[in-house]
């Protein structure tokens, strides 16, 4: 997450910054909230499956 936050300054820099927030949404809402739901309900129900699914969801969407 730092690093998608340090390298999301460069679009912003080049004035994109429609697109940052929309990949940012994105990678939230469709990545991070069901990776997290997911592992929360039906793996363990603690902080470890909370950022064990903020890494899947993000990861998800910074490979593409």
């Amino acid at each position: 997450m730092n690093l998608a936050i340090a390298i999301e300054t460069i679009p912003i820099n080049m004035g994109r910054t429609g697109i940052v927030f929309y990949a940012g949404f994105a990678a939230s809402w469709l990545g991070q909230v069901p990776g997290v739901y997911l592992l929360t309900k039906y793996w363990r129900n603690d902080l470890y499956a909370l950022y064990t699914g903020i890494a899947v969801g993000e990861s998800d969407f910074s490979s593409e």
